[in-house]
């Protein structure tokens, strides 16, 4: 008896699931060591020799693999090969906006970034003038960039966003940081500017996937990267892929009340996590004791010179960080903490004290695991993860394509 179809379509949806995971390991641990046997990848990925083959032979057909001898190696007799991603092969773009400003950044699937620029640019307010902007930086990275991608279109573009993003719907959900963006879907207003797909994404969730790809967090498979900014969201990566939750807002730890009857957040709740440790509130507190107002780069350099009300406003917004994050760890158990965003600027005060409240307020057997320290990319961590996001997703698209027979157009130069 045949399946129902519902049944035969749930089928597909896993089968491809399955196979996108798949090709996600193989192209991760490429990028992360550079090149590989196919044992070795073997051993990496977890994957069977079946399924690793399968799957090798895939991005091999799409370009997005290149095989040759290894390194020789004395009394090995004959020189294994290796793979490794295809360099200058596929264009992918990334876009992350902050409260004020754009990174933008052109790579290749080799996850080399071939440009790089920063805009100041009033976000909030007007989303079309935001994209339109995004849509000529782009455009100049691409020209930029020279001869050998010149005239053509990324095959996939990242956007990220300081907001929550709804994962049902792809639609920016309701908030105080972009109040020009709610209901829209940037996705399609950005690929409708630019002409090639678009994926949207959280940018703690991107920040979370930079620190994994580049920096603090190289390689490790299940961590929590926690953004301490105007807000406070927190990326999670669980068993080496990035975790969104049903509705695409998981990790939303400035939201977690802690101070009950206390100030009215921006989500209408009282006493959030955000209202007692964002990096606004932090400042508005060192002012008030200073009789003016401070910016964030003050503040660095005050607690960096040891002003003690500095100091102590810094360590208490970490103490309560690290509290919320003690019940994170509690449940999800990672290896690494990684603390980024504007407060990760006043250094170690700060990432010391998450650490020492997360410390004496979880289990000692979850403590003892966890490594809590600062993130090395800074405000690049965004737009570096939205790159490896969009070279990840435009590799798996192009080996879909090969193993439906469907081998994507190479430029004249790869």
């Amino acid at each position: 008896m045949a399946a129902p179809p519902a049944a035969e379509a749930s089928g597909d949806r896993e089968r491809r699931s399955v196979r996108d995971r798949s090709r996600d390991l193989v192209v991760g641990a490429l990028r992360e060591a550079g090149a590989l046997s196919r044992a070795d990848l073997v051993a990496a990925t977890g994957l069977s020799r079946a399924t690793l083959s399968s799957v090798v032979g895939e991005l091999l057909a799409a370009g997005v693999l290149e095989e040759g001898p290894g390194p020789e190696r004395a009394g090995r007799g004959r020189t294994a090969r290796e793979l490794r991603l295809a360099g200058g092969v596929g264009l992918v773009g990334a876009l992350a906006f902050g409260n004020s400003e754009l990174r933008a950044a052109l790579g290749d699937l080799g996850g080399r970034v071939l440009g790089e620029r920063r805009v100041e640019l009033a976000v909030g307010e007007d989303a079309g003038a935001a994209l339109a902007t995004a849509r000529e930086v782009l455009r100049a990275l691409v020209a930029d960039a020279g001869a050998t991608v010149a005239g053509r279109v990324p095959d996939q573009v990242v956007l990220g966003l300081p907001c929550s993003i709804d994962e049902r719907t792809g639609r920016v959900s309701y908030n105080e940081i972009l109040p020009g963006w709610v209901g829209l879907d940037p996705a399609v207003e950005l690929a409708g500017r630019c002409g090639t797909p678009v994926r949207v994404e959280n940018d703690a969730n991107l920040a979370a996937l930079g620190e994994n790809v580049h920096g603090a967090a190289r390689g490790v498979r299940d961590l929590i990267f926690v953004k301490v900014s105007r807000g406070i969201g927190a990326g999670l990566i669980l068993g080496g892929r990035l975790y969104r939750g049903a509705s695409g807002v998981a990790g939303n730890v400035g939201h977690v009340v802690v101070a009950p009857g206390g100030e009215i957040c921006r989500c209408g709740n009282r006493g959030c996590l955000e209202t007692v440790a964002a990096a606004p509130q932090v400042l508005a507190g060192v002012g008030a004791a200073l009789g003016r107002e401070v910016r964030i780069e003050e503040l660095a350099a005050l607690v960096h010179g040891g002003n003690v009300g500095a100091r102590r406003a810094v360590a208490d917004a970490g103490h309560r960080i690290g509290q919320c994050l003690a019940d994170l760890c509690g449940v999800l158990n990672p290896a690494v903490v990684v603390v980024g965003g504007e407060l990760a600027e006043t250094g170690s005060v700060f990432v010391s004290a998450i650490h020492d409240s997360l410390t004496r307020y979880t289990q000692p057997v979850v403590a003892e695991a966890v490594t809590v320290r600062a993130g090395e990319l800074g405000a690049r961590a965004e737009v570096l993860g939205a790159l490896a996001l969009a070279a990840a997703t435009a590799a798996a698209s192009a080996a879909s394509a090969a193993s439906a027979g469907v081998l994507p157009q190479q430029s004249a130069d790869s």
